[in-house]
């Protein structure tokens, strides 16, 4: 068995999107080790101390700490010693926390829209029929989701939320008056799990029957929420206050309610991540 095939098999109780991250992380790793080394070989058979050399060359934190995680979980998959990559992880995220401090201080200088203002940018869509746009907005708002979390298939029938169990559904049933939002392909999901979220605002309710009235006519620009599923990111920051994206929707928020304790539980539990987390990544005030 290829190195690869075994790691995709170490891997395999993650979620769809995680796995296909880390096999995208797996192949940019195995390419800098082969032109390092001149020859095809298998991760497993570098040292430690080459690795660090390699990943060293990276000019985005972010982008060494994937492949250190790459690199950490194919030695972990060997049974052999990890101990100087997760040296190094961990102090690059002490210099990530320094960095995501940096940035949120420029945010609040840069004077970033109120909670109020995507409150009134969702009415906005709404009032002006951009149901797509205001359903993507609402649940950014009000459930905290990421990105990965607003690419759903809409269905009506209960039925059709068991057909892939590896997507995201919203359920409208028309007769009950609700919505429900099955989450089972987002960031965390192999930590938390399905997320089930259901949905009774009338505005909500009304916009997704627009939507099913659009798709009657035949109207290709409500036929799916999120055209493109390799650019989600993009659709969604599309979709948002001046073109903010989640990232900057979710600081606005935790900013909001960053003094109120069950609110910031709330978010937590709905986004999948935990309070420090929340604290450490989101509050723009947090000194």
């Amino acid at each position: 068995m290829s190195e690869l095939a075994e790691f995709k098999e170490f891997i395999k109780d993650k979620s769809a999107n995680t796995i296909k991250s880390y096999i995208q992380q797996y192949n940019k790793l195995k390419k800098i080790v082969d032109k390092e080394m001149e020859q095809e070989i298998e991760i497993k058979n570098i040292s430690e101390k080459n690795i660090l050399q390699f990943v060293s060359e990276e000019n985005n934190l972010n982008s060494m700490q994937a492949l250190l995680n790459i690199a950490i979980m194919i030695r972990k998959m060997n049974k052999q010693p990890t101990s100087k990559l997760e040296k190094q992880r961990e102090e690059n995220k002490e210099k990530l926390k320094d960095f995501v401090k940096e940035k949120n201080q420029k945010l609040k200088s840069d004077n970033l829209p109120s909670y109020t203002d995507l409150l009134d940018y969702l009415e906005f869509l709404y009032n002006s029929k951009r149901w797509v746009d205001f359903i993507i907005n609402y649940l950014l708002i009000h459930y905290h989701t990421r990105n990965e979390d607003v690419n759903f298939q809409l269905v009506s029938f209960k039925r059709d939320t068991k057909e892939n169990k590896n997507i995201n559904y919203l359920w409208y049933s028309k007769r009950a008056k609700k919505a429900t939002l099955y989450r089972r392909n987002y960031k965390t999901a192999g930590k938390y799990g399905m997320k089930t979220d259901t949905i009774t605002d009338p505005k909500f309710l009304n916009a997704i029957k627009e939507i099913f009235e659009c798709r009657k006519k035949g109207d290709e620009s409500c036929s799916v929420f999120i055209p493109n599923e390799n650019n989600v990111g993009y659709y969604v920051k599309r979709a948002t206050l001046d073109n903010l994206g989640e990232n900057l929707y979710n600081k606005i928020i935790i900013n909001h309610f960053r003094n109120n304790l069950d609110k910031l539980k709330e978010i937590s539990e709905s986004r999948g991540t935990s309070l420090d987390t929340l604290h450490e990544n989101y509050d723009i005030d947090k000194k």
